[in-house]
């Protein structure tokens, strides 16, 4: 697997302000569900749910069931790797809950459709996408015909748009032919 940085160009500024305020939303519920993780002390995904998703969408108004639910699982992710690592809750609860300071989401299917050259992005306003060009290197262009790729991550640096797209290169896209399949029998 390869992952490639690919810098988002925005048609207008109100596009890029409309990115920034679901990315920054997403932030302020993941710490608010870290919070809530860290005083209730467990990583059931269904008691962590009950617990803090009517309670998210009452705090947050506007959010997006999805946005809410993509907190919730990268949130657990956090605390789980924690724990991979050895810590414990006596460890843990010695310190504060986690916080994230960067503006950033992995995004899943619902959240986003792209091609080769842009990608459109759920917004906070009901029914409406926005659209952002990729600044493509022929590197990249290249990736996007030979692998598939898988769910992306959109971040801010310096006041910045990328998103990091993951290419399968183990497995090659398969060229356009008029093969349905193959009788082995």
């Amino acid at each position: 697997m390869i992952t490639y940085n690919i810098k988002l160009q925005f048609s207008s500024q109100q596009d890029k302000n409309q990115l920034q305020d679901v990315l920054s939303l997403n932030k302020d519920i993941w710490n608010f569900i870290s919070t809530q993780i860290y005083n209730i002390k467990t990583l059931n995904k269904k008691i962590i749910h009950d617990k803090v998703y009517y309670q998210s969408k009452v705090n947050f108004p506007g959010s997006q069931s999805q946005i809410i639910i993509k907190a919730e699982r990268d949130a657990i992710s956090a605390y789980r790797s924690a724990f991979t690592n050895g810590e414990s809750w006596d460890i843990i609860c010695e310190k504060e809950a986690f916080v994230k300071k960067r503006m950033s989401m992995r995004l899943d299917k619902r959240l986003y459709t792209m091609n080769s050259t842009s990608i459109r992005l759920s917004t906070l306003v009901k029914q409406k996408r926005i659209t952002c060009q990729f600044m493509i290197y022929d590197k990249v262009k290249e990736l996007f015909q030979l692998y598939s790729y898988g769910d992306p991550l959109i971040f801010e640096r310096n006041g910045d748009f990328y998103l990091s797209v993951p290419f399968y290169t183990s497995e090659e896209k398969i060229k356009g032919t008029k093969i349905i399949g193959i009788d082995v029998g």
